[in-house]
């Protein structure tokens, strides 16, 4: 009969727990770390909540869950709800879509001037099914416009901003022309960079320099056709804080915008502490980092969210 050492039983009964904790998104130190999923452009702003987060509790260890993590997230943030996520959602902002192509390059010098209608965006942007057209010489005449000389860059992963985008213009995101791009949303400017031709569009955290408050060098915006309240902002010297206080103060409409927040378990009531500190304390830095505020009553709404688990099933 083979004999088994207790200490090998031992170890092996250790190594298990250990895993039933890791797989939980907890230490075997015996500090519970909770994980935060995120796309990169809300990133910097997820990574300052967990900063000053800590000043406030120190004992909860909150951590931004790596790409290639595929253990359940404790938190998730997410820009667009389709019917996918079953927890509960606290918004915490939004966030603008702009789109924009390479400084110098040949698109920025084919659109230089150019004002562009939601037509003509709709033209450059995306395909029209066949059926669509009145007649197959309207399709010809389309496929020779020289708005289709732009290759469009977008991106399909979940967490891209294209969704958005599609949706503003009355479209599908499988109507986008042009190349995706798999992963983050972030390497379209890498795409467009290398492309005389390329246009993409992206969220404003990507597009500005946060730090220096203006666009990135080497992006110039394509200049959307809006109203008068939000023309100023379709201008590559406008700055970043221009952008935002415009858009919050006009509701207009005219610039593709939608709601961010961030997916939870309500039955997790240090996940809602944190939550609740988000949305009353946190939200003072979505300015810096690139993310709209929300307005005061919309703002009520998702603190009553995270109050108890009865109103974040809600």
């Amino acid at each position: 009969m083979i004999r088994i050492s207790k200490k090998i039983v031992l170890a092996a009964w250790l190594a298990g727990c250990a895993l039933s904790v890791l797989a939980q998104g907890g230490n075997i130190d015996g500090i519970n770390t909770y994980y935060i999923k995120s796309p990169r452009f809300a990133r910097p702003l997820v990574e300052c909540w967990i900063r000053e987060y800590a000043k406030v509790r120190p004992e909860v260890k909150l951590c931004i869950q790596k790409g290639n993590d595929r253990r359940h997230s404790d938190m998730q943030v997410v820009i667009r709800r389709d019917g996918t996520e079953r927890r509960s959602v606290m918004y915490f902002g939004e966030y603008a879509v702009l789109p924009v192509t390479t400084q110098g390059s040949d698109a920025a010098r084919l659109l230089r001037g150019k004002t562009l209608s939601a037509a003509r965006m709709r033209t450059i942007f995306f395909d029209k099914s066949a059926d669509a057209y009145d007649n197959a010489e309207d399709m010809e005449i389309d496929a020779k416009s020289p708005m289709k000389k732009f290759v469009v860059y977008s991106g399909n992963d979940t967490s891209s901003v294209a969704s958005l985008f599609a949706d503003f213009y009355g479209e599908q995101m499988s109507s986008l022309r042009g190349k995706r791009i798999s992963g983050d949303d972030a390497f379209l400017i890498n795409a467009i960079s290398a492309d005389p031709l390329g246009v993409t569009f992206n969220a404003l955290p990507n597009i500005y320099d946060l730090k220096a408050r203006c666009l990135k060098q080497n992006l110039t915006l394509l200049r959307m056709d809006t109203n008068d309240e939000t023309k100023g902002i379709m201008r590559d010297d406008a700055t970043l804080d221009d952008v935002m206080a415009t858009l919050e103060r006009s509701h207009s409409g005219q610039i593709p915008t939608a709601g961010i927040g961030i997916a939870f378990d309500a039955s997790n009531a240090v996940v809602r502490e944190f939550l609740h500190w988000v949305i009353t304390s946190g939200v003072s830095h979505n300015h810096q980092f690139g993310i709209l505020t929300l307005d005061s009553r919309l703002a009520e709404r998702q603190i009553a969210k995270v109050r108890s688990r009865d109103t974040a099933q809600k």
